[in-house]
C-alpha cells in the first residue's frame, strides 16, 4: 500500500524484481503526456548492469511488460529513462506458473 507518486518523471528505478522460481515481475508504464515517450528499460542484476530493451509507450496510453520476456533466473532492479515524464510501477505475483 502506498500514497503514489505527486508528478510523473523521465528517470526511475525500481528495486526488488524477481523472474527465477514461480515468480513474475510485471513493468507498469504510464504515458499520461500527448507525445509518444521511448522509454528504455536497464536491468541491474548482482552481477552488475543487465540487458537492455527499449519500448515507445503511445500518448496518454498505458502498457505493461512482463520482465521475464527480458532476463530469467535474476533477481533485479530497473533503471527506466523516457523521452517524456512518464508514470512507472512494478507489480510481482509469486505462485505463477513460468
Amino acid at each position: 500500500d502506498s500514497f503514489g507518486i505527486s508528478t510523473a518523471m523521465s528517470n526511475w528505478y525500481l528495486a526488488e524484481g524477481e523472474t527465477s522460481s514461480a515468480t513474475e515481475t510485471w513493468l507498469l508504464v504510464q504515458n499520461p503526456t500527448v507525445e509518444p515517450a521511448n522509454v528504455t528499460f536497464t536491468f541491474l542484476t548482482p552481477a552488475g548492469q543487465g540487458p537492455t530493451f527499449t519500448v515507445t509507450v503511445p500518448a496518454q496510453s498505458r502498457r505493461t511488460y512482463n520482465a521475464g520476456d527480458y532476463i530469467a533466473n535474476w533477481d533485479f532492479g530497473v533503471r527506466a529513462t523516457s523521452t517524456r515524464p512518464i508514470i512507472l510501477e512494478r507489480s510481482m505475483y509469486g505462485g505463477c506458473s513460468t
